[in-house]
């Protein structure tokens, strides 16, 4: 007792000296850092909300809200959406009484900045502002001015680093926060990042806009185009056939073919959907039945026992409380997450086995679909040859006129829908 309370003795000014240095040294570090300041500014999306104009009526999903969330936030992390706030901040500490940096030659020694050089920065900085134009480093002006905003801490590395951009939690609002040396400095930045990504997304989307109107434009022509060839077609074929009157019969006769031939196109189309479908369905059939395993119950009944033993063994030698049962507790653990990894991947066995019925249940039932849609349509094309046999002769010039008619009724409809987008658009 008297020789262990001699070492403690002896080593008592290590157990007192070791935190007193541990907390000088901690003390010390944090001083060397200086103060830190944080600033939040939100900007709402409008993403949640259902109150915009939109040129079309389908609902927003919460994979579509999301991935725009993720869209919003890179883009506002993007390097020319930073290259705007970092003109904007540049550009105060040169022309502002008070600026929040000076320009450190150390950052940047490869190029050498004195008064005259930051002077025309500054106009450069404008205009690229203005003109929202990013940095080029191939081009020695550029390169001097990124010199000037590295000598700042304004280029887009540095920026980021004390940045962070999320989404507030199951809410409309982006959060934007900066941590810089200076309170007023923090709010500048999360101030005009919001500001500048507004502006630079506004550009890009009128750009956009622009691209889509003139583009609507030229087809609102082509359809107007369109519309007037198929309506003087329909006039030169009755003036040239003498087609302006016809009987009561042969007219419901006519309007038959035409339901007829406009069911046979559905039933064309329906086919082919169907027949891709199936196409495709058996692929990945195919594709599952090679990567299939069959998961055997016997071996998932021995990994239970497997594991129920190992439970077992582990719950012994943790009541035993032995230090030499430590390294084999170890072990043991080892083995029951390696047995328990083992049953995990003949459970997704079973499961990839529930997803291959399902598979083969969709194409039954899409084969049954077709071989339905197959009988209709020779159904429908039985239907129209009797119909068109029975008003063959005379009759045969209103069936082209009809045709025709369908023509220019259809051509009318796209540019009626055109021409209202394209007016959706302009508004």
């Amino acid at each position: 007792m008297s020789f262990n309370l001699k070492i403690f003795k002896r080593k008592l000014w290590v157990l007192i000296g070791i935190p007193i240095l541990t907390v000088v040294a901690s003390y010390f570090l944090i001083s060397k850092i200086g103060d830190r300041y944080k600033s939040t500014a939100q900007i709402a999306t409008g993403f949640t909300s259902d109150d915009a104009v939109k040129l079309n009526e389908t609902p927003a999903t919460p994979f579509d809200v999301s991935t725009n969330f993720t869209n919003i936030i890179e883009s506002m992390n993007s390097v020319p959406v930073l290259n705007l706030v970092s003109y904007r901040l540049v550009i105060h500490d040169l022309e502002d009484e008070k600026p929040f940096r000076t320009f450190d030659e150390s950052k940047e020694k490869n190029i050498i900045i004195d008064d005259k050089a930051l002077t025309k920065a500054l106009g450069l900085f404008k205009q690229k502002l203005k003109d929202i134009k990013p940095l080029n480093l191939y081009d020695p002006q550029d390169q001097q001015l990124f010199a000037v905003l590295k000598g700042y801490g304004y280029d887009t590395e540095t920026i980021s680093k004390d940045l962070k951009i999320r989404r507030l939690e199951n809410s409309d609002f982006i959060t934007v926060d900066y941590i810089s040396e200076n309170p007023f400095l923090s709010a500048l930045t999360v101030n005009v990042l919001c500001q500048e990504f507004i502006r630079y997304n506004k550009t890009l989307k009128t750009d956009r806009s622009s691209e889509s109107i003139e583009f609507l434009k030229d087809l609102v022509d082509e359809k107007k185009k369109l519309l007037d060839e198929k309506t003087a077609a329909l006039n030169e074929f009755r003036v040239n056939n003498n087609v302006f009157s016809q009987s009561e019969e042969t007219k419901n006769k006519i309007a038959l073919i035409t339901d007829y031939e406009l069911n046979r196109d559905r039933e064309a189309n329906t086919i082919n959907r169907l027949e891709f479908s199936l196409r495709k369905i058996e692929n990945t059939i195919e594709v599952k039945s090679k990567a299939l395993g069959k998961a055997n119950q016997q071996e998932v009944l021995l990994v239970n026992q497997r594991i129920l033993e190992l439970q077992r063994k582990i719950n012994e030698l943790n009541s035993s409380g032995s230090e030499s049962a430590k390294g084999k507790l170890t072990q043991l653990r080892d083995e029951l997450q390696l047995e328990m990894s083992r049953l995990d991947a003949l459970s997704a066995n079973k499961k990839a086995e529930e997803e291959f019925r399902q598979l083969e249940k969709e194409r039954d039932n899409l084969r049954m679909d077709l071989q339905i849609a197959k009988t209709n349509l020779s159904s429908i094309d039985q239907s129209l040859r009797k119909l068109k046999s029975d008003v063959a002769g005379s009759a045969s010039k209103q069936v082209t006129t009809t045709e025709l008619d369908r023509e220019v009724q259809l051509a009318t409809t796209e540019y009626m829908y055109v021409q209202d987008k394209d007016k959706t658009a302009k508004n």
